[in-house]
């Protein structure tokens, strides 16, 4: 419905907010009430003098009648509904007969969005501030001990003063650990390190340090520099440790960029898509470096949506690169359901899943509650085999972001580890979640 059709609505609610009947404002703009009558209802269109009679007898603005409220709020309301397509096309109807109300639904949605925005900031810090994730796990165990302890008491006359005494006394103990492990927490929340994530390990600073760049390294690509060079401009505020780590790793991103060049891998990438074994096919470049290269395609090629991990034979992460939207812990084992420790048991074997990142306890993929992620993982031997000596092996995972979960049936669930992962009933689970609702009797949090 046009802006046009819709001036006979508008004046029909100013008509009615102003407490006048339909021949009372005929009669005092010089027309029939029948001719007004086929205006309300969108039968006539108006303009010049007749609408400006009728902007004047109602008190309202010309432009209010004719345009209704302004463009941003009824774009701002399609915007609200765009997951129901069928209610979009009639936003400026309710735009402009309630004006009051659609800015109220801009306004919810707003603050749905930015609520949304906050729960994800506090879960991404919990996911990546270990002493938080430590502090919320030290507070709800004792609580729980607490709860049990104070169960037992509720009928002291069942038991002997000694035992009595024995549980006052663990009782007074595990209150003062909550009462130490509130005041850590607190002072920890209020002080600036809360907010600023420090390096745990020389990983960790090499990580932070390719984040910053994007994973891309553009003198690298054009042979501008070598890894030294790169490493003077990227990896200068990091330690030794971290450096000698960074200058492999610059070493071996070279040896991939030549192997496959930018070159050939963006108009491959531009046509086939995110397809690690088609382009490994049109190359001859073996699976690891596609996946690595991919990884490191700048993010306006890729929208950001692209990101990588790799992990040792031991299953300890080596380099954490994910992609928005897929958590992964800065510190301790990740997720034992990730394809990448599936691919250590299964040495160049190709393996693919999607991946549901769950955002709340029971979320999948297929409801829209998780992001979700293509995973392409495969393992394979570091250095030439010899004999008599054991083999060492890297896995890597490439993971790519989708847009939509259209055409996917199987999500494998997932969390960035036990102790901080909402997906419950999960048979892998190791310890409890600090994120778990309530507390419960089962020690591994399976309910």
């Amino acid at each position: 419905m046009s802006r046009k059709i819709l001036i006979g609505t508008r004046v029909r609610e100013r008509r009615l907010l102003k407490g006048l009947k339909q021949a009372e404002l005929a009669n005092l703009v010089g027309i029939s009430g029948s001719y007004l009558n086929l205006i309300e209802h969108n039968r006539r269109r108006i303009g010049g003098k007749l609408l400006a009679d009728l902007a004047r007898t109602l008190e309202v603005e010309q432009s209010l009648l004719s345009d209704g409220v302004e463009a941003g709020l009824i774009a701002d309301l399609r915007d609200a509904v765009e997951d129901q397509p069928a209610n979009a096309d009639r936003a400026e109807e309710l735009a402009g007969r309630f004006p009051r109300w659609a800015k109220v639904i801009v306004s919810q949605k707003a603050r749905i969005a930015e609520l949304e925005q906050r729960v994800a900031a506090l879960s991404d810090r919990v996911s990546h501030d270990p002493f938080l994730s430590e502090s919320l796990h030290e507070i709800l165990s004792t609580v729980t001990a607490i709860h049990s302890t104070a169960s037992i008491l509720v009928d002291p006359e069942q038991m002997n003063a000694t035992w009595r005494k024995r549980f006052s006394d663990n009782l007074f103990s595990d209150s003062e650990r909550l009462a130490s492990a509130g005041k850590a927490l607190a002072k920890y929340l209020d002080s600036d390190k809360a907010s600023d994530f420090e390096a745990f390990s020389p990983h960790d600073e090499l990580d932070r340090a390719i984040q910053s760049v994007g994973g891309h390294f553009e003198e690298l690509e054009t042979g501008r520099f070598g890894p030294e060079g790169v490493a003077k401009s990227v990896l200068q505020s990091v330690s030794p440790s971290a450096l000698a780590l960074g200058l492999t790793y610059l070493d071996r991103y070279r040896k991939d960029a030549q192997a496959l060049p930018m070159d050939v891998l963006v108009p491959l990438y531009q046509r086939v898509g995110c397809n690690p074994a088609r382009i490994g096919e049109e190359t001859g470049v073996s699976l690891p470096i596609v996946l690595r290269r991919l990884a490191s395609l700048p993010a306006d090629i890729t929208g950001g949506h692209v990101g990588v991990i790799t992990c040792d034979g031991t299953g300890t992460l080596l380099h954490k690169l994910p992609p928005e939207g897929f958590s992964v812990p800065r510190v301790g084992a990740a997720c034992s359901l990730w394809p990448l420790f599936g691919a250590l048991l299964q040495p160049l074997v190709p393996l693919h899943r999607v991946l549901g990142a769950s955002l709340r306890a029971g979320g999948s993929g297929a409801d829209g509650t998780a992001n979700l992620f293509d995973a392409y993982t495969i393992c394979e031997p570091i250095g030439q085999p010899k004999f008599n000596e054991t083999p060492t092996y890297e896995a890597t995972m490439l993971l790519v972001r989708r847009t939509d979960g259209r055409g996917v049936s199987d999500v494998l669930n997932v969390g960035p580890a036990c102790r901080l992962c909402p997906v419950t009933d999960c048979a892998a689970r190791r310890e409890r979640s600090v994120l778990a609702m309530g507390f419960d009797s089962d020690p591994l949090n399976r309910v």
